[in-house]
């Protein structure tokens, strides 16, 4: 259909141009005429540049493209109005597309920008919880939740870290407990945020000192007011700031589990 498409517009515009050509060539000769009126008259060749040879010659050539070009499509016009329509028909069709797409884009442009300004929001609240949490557990300094690139939402977070006289650091860089202090320093920032009903944490003071467990301790005893906190752990510390210690031994090859009310 495109091919029959393409030869009935090409045939249309040869038969244009052609008409084109014969009116213009009719108006010169029109014009010739008049200005000749007046004049005696000559031998045609005087009218005519070059050989009757040449003119042979040239006429020979121009029935040879005549022939090449081969019969003329007498229905090119009709089809040609046929195939416009169709061609009209789908450009309304892609007009109202493009229309759509770009209320989809325009609508995706107010999402994104939506998203952004929650995330950017959710992100200010949570560093302020985050660096006050962070202070109480390190007794001072500060730290803060950054993205990688400013304002980009799709980069990377950065926990940064500035421990009590000391310089700046990337979690990366800070030692395995001061890391473990951080990261719970992140997960009671978002639990305060949006706050679960229970929270379970597997060992979190493993790598800490007595004087950091104690500080652990109180802030897991602050928490357990709103919200049930298992903490599952070796240390004698730990198990002192809960209300209830379960202990698993095994007597016999068989295991037991025992209960310690601790208020």
């Amino acid at each position: 259909l495109r091919e029959k498409r393409r030869e009935a517009y090409q045939g249309l515009e040869n038969l244009r141009r052609a008409l084109t050509r014969y009116e213009r060539r009719e108006a010169e000769a029109q014009a010739e005429l008049e200005a000749l009126g007046g004049e005696e008259e000559r031998d045609p060749s005087y009218y005519i540049e070059g050989s009757l040879a040449e003119l042979e010659r040239r006429l020979e050539q121009n029935r040879r493209r005549l022939a090449r070009l081969g019969p003329v499509n007498m229905r090119a016009i009709d089809e040609y109005d046929r195939y416009e329509e169709e061609f009209n028909l789908f450009r309304e069709r892609v007009d109202a597309l493009e229309a759509e797409k770009r209320q989809i884009e325009r609508l995706i442009g107010e999402i994104e920008e939506r998203k952004r300004a929650r995330f950017l929001e959710v992100l200010e609240a949570v560093n302020t919880r985050f660096n006050r949490i962070f202070q109480r557990l390190f007794d001072g300094g500060s730290a803060s939740l950054e993205l990688e690139e400013e304002g980009d939402i799709s980069s990377g977070l950065l926990i940064k870290a500035n421990p009590p006289d000391k310089e700046p650091h990337v979690i990366d860089s800070l030692s395995g407990g001061e890391q473990t202090l951080l990261a719970i320093a992140f997960i009671f920032a978002l639990q305060e945020y949006q706050e679960a009903r229970l929270l379970i944490l597997d060992e979190i003071d493993a790598a800490l000192d007595l004087m950091n467990i104690t500080r652990l301790g109180r802030l897991l005893r602050e928490y357990s007011d709103r919200i049930q906190v298992i903490v599952v752990s070796h240390n004698e510390e730990t198990v002192r700031h809960a209300d209830r210690a379960y202990g698993v031994t095994i007597k016999n090859g068989v295991s037991e589990v025992l209960a310690l009310n601790l208020n």
